[in-house]
């Protein structure tokens, strides 16, 4: 048996990074701070960008709003592209908050769930100043709208 078809599958190998990953991080009970650590979103996107060349298969970050919130969506796309990697997933954080404790998006109370998907819009649709997206960060089509990737926020 041949090692070819394997290493083929292997050599198209994606796997996304979280962007908290490049940060202090830790867990809910204690964050573990290191020299060296990315302090901005943009430092986050260069230290996945290094991953990435060292690697070969970490091509996309996965972001994390409001943590790695911006003023200019594209620019940050822009600058994600520019050093060799995409945006991936964007993730609204759902579970800093005290009434997320059983959970957001399936809280048993329809007021936390609620809540939670007027997060989502708040962290992930333009801002009402201009049309500024989270989406508008994502390797999509032009012309698409984000409305595929948040269905679960329609009531």
């Amino acid at each position: 048996m041949s090692d070819e078809p394997i290493l083929d599958e292997l050599r198209r190998l994606e796997i996304e990074t979280p962007s908290w990953g490049y940060g202090n991080s830790g867990t809910r009970f204690h964050v573990y701070p290191w020299p060296g650590a990315a302090r901005t979103v943009w430092e986050r996107i260069d230290d996945a960008a290094l991953v990435h060349r060292l690697t070969g298969v970490c091509p996309s970050v996965a972001i994390h709003v409001p943590w790695d919130r911006v003023d200019d969506w594209p620019a940050l796309r822009a600058y994600a592209e520019e050093q060799g990697i995409r945006i991936g997933a964007v993730n609204p954080n759902l579970f800093g908050e005290d009434q997320y404790r059983l959970g957001s998006m399936c809280h048993p109370e329809p007021a936390v769930r609620r809540h939670a998907r007027r997060a989502i819009r708040r962290r992930t649709t333009p801002d009402r100043e201009s049309s500024n997206s989270a989406c508008d960060a994502v390797d999509r089509a032009p012309t698409a709208d984000c409305s595929d990737r948040v269905r679960v926020m329609r009531e």
